[in-house]
């Protein structure tokens, strides 16, 4: 039997109530060519039951698994592993899929030259239940870019579909007691070597949930402060503008605080740039205004 060209991965915790919108659109996609990689991530729910109904009915491939509850990041990497198709596209389970979105997918990668280049496709993410559901135009006007330009200026969400051999040698950072770290931390680093294929069509449309991430970054952060403080201050060493690398200085001491970091080692992660303590007393404000309310 052949490989499917395409894996869509869905993580997974307590959705079943919303997850079947995205069952339902990849089962109208007009090409079949995809493994469902679904990770639960110790859902209390009738997920299983669900997923396994589905199964049964026979009308895509569906690989199941349950973890104990270890976050997006330990699913993403577990993911990435089990995978064994050539793209690897992340879905979130408040997600579904626009028509006709696997062809796209699979024709413009066939159709693809020099993909040892890129890391894969970028496309649009549509919002639903926002204020303001219209996302802006990428960045750039070339049809390969880096991530980070395609982002530049934009409003919006995205959706990623990476060569899966890429994903294998950046596994997300898991540290203990935390279960979450922004995306961002590896995409920057695959980023460093690989540009996008750029698509500027709409893919993927989001269903915006009150306890997802995006809906609740300050709850996030403050529980999950070390891998912020990796990402922040990745963010930092990265960027030429002074006015941002004083707002990332500034959350970093806040999850500095939380994690009760030393200054030194912190002064580290800034590359021993010692101005950032200068703003140290903001991230002490940043901590009792934004944050602190999230700690237990």
């Amino acid at each position: 039997m052949e490989i499917p060209k395409l894996t869509i991965f869905t993580p997974t915790y307590n959705r079943s109530y919303i997850l079947p919108a995205l069952y339902e659109s990849l089962k109208k996609q007009d090409s079949h060519d995809f493994v469902w990689l679904i990770v639960d991530d110790g859902s209390t729910d009738n997920t299983k039951q669900l997923v396994s109904q589905w199964s049964s009915e026979g009308d895509i491939n569906i690989h199941y698994y349950y973890q104990n509850n270890a976050g997006k990041m330990a699913a993403h990497n577990f993911a990435v592993k089990k995978c064994s198709t050539e793209l690897f596209f992340c879905v979130d389970s408040d997600d579904y899929l626009l028509n006709n979105v696997v062809t796209k997918i699979i024709t413009l990668w066939n159709n693809t030259r020099f993909k040892e280049t890129l890391s894969g496709i970028v496309a649009y993410r549509k919002m639903i239940g926002l204020k303001n559901e219209e996302h802006s135009c990428f960045g750039t006007s070339k049809d390969r870019a880096k991530l980070r330009d395609c982002l530049h200026n934009y409003f919006g969400e995205t959706a990623l579909i990476f060569r899966t051999n890429i994903l294998k040698k950046y596994e997300f950072p898991l540290i203990p007691g935390e279960k979450f770290i922004s995306e961002m931390y590896i995409y920057n680093k695959i980023d460093d070597f690989y540009d996008m294929l750029v698509v500027k069509e709409d893919f993927v449309a989001c269903q915006y949930q009150k306890d997802g991430y995006t809906q609740n970054l300050h709850k996030v952060i403050a529980q999950n402060p070390k891998g912020f403080i990796l990402f922040f201050s990745d963010m930092f060493n990265r960027s030429h503008s002074f006015k941002e690398k004083m707002v990332l200085a500034i959350q970093v001491w806040a999850c500095s605080l939380i994690a009760k970091y030393s200054i030194t080692t912190i002064l580290k992660s800034f590359h021993w740039n010692c101005f950032t303590l200068l703003l140290l007393p903001f991230g002490y404000v940043y901590l009792r205004c934004k944050l602190i309310k999230f700690l237990k």
